[in-house]
């Protein structure tokens, strides 16, 4: 067995990995950084899928859910689905369409393939599913930030200040 699979998934530039910043809920960065590290799965037991005795280990689960198709890695990468997908989280909101589109499709995907993997290989944790409603919708709404102009903010609360201002003027006015 190829022991240095944990190299192979390590982003390919040093720096700070964005799984440790980039918004998103708590246990979507617990389940990232536990995947990163090699802690999710765990210890590997017997797959639900209850075929041939299989255990959940990485390239069984890549199998088993089917990760490739699911998260549009190509079949030849040579490294898992996951870790694949999360070297190329980016550093800063994209601007580009289809990269939006891309994280778009992707990341809550990938959150709710964690989610599941966490809950199938930790069956005596407390997953109550509403604590893990609109996987990636930080993340989301961050990427959706490249969309915004800063101007229109900067204009918005220029406005907000005016309006107090004036509301004050009346009221002063009034009395």
């Amino acid at each position: 067995p190829n022991n240095n699979i944990h190299l192979k998934a390590c982003r390919p530039r040093i720096g700070i990995d964005p799984i440790l910043w980039l918004p998103m809920t708590t246990r979507e960065r617990s389940r990232v950084v536990r995947w990163r590290i090699g802690f999710l799965p765990g210890k590997p037991t017997r797959c639900w899928c209850a075929r041939d005795n299989c255990l959940t280990t990485i390239a069984h689960l890549t199998a088993c859910f089917h990760l490739h198709l699911e998260l549009e890695v190509p079949p030849n990468s040579n490294i898992d689905p996951i870790s694949y997908v999360l070297n190329k989280l980016p550093k800063n909101p994209p601007k580009e369409p289809h990269r939006q589109e891309y994280w778009s499709r992707i990341w809550p995907k990938l959150c709710t393939i964690l989610y599941n993997i966490d809950s199938f290989c930790h069956p005596d944790e407390d997953f109550t599913p509403s604590k893990d409603l609109d996987p990636g919708r930080l993340l989301l709404k961050w990427i959706q930030s490249a969309n915004e102009n800063p101007f229109d903010r900067f204009s918005q609360r220029h406005q907000n200040l005016n309006n107090i201002g004036n509301d004050s003027q009346s009221l002063y006015e009034a009395s």
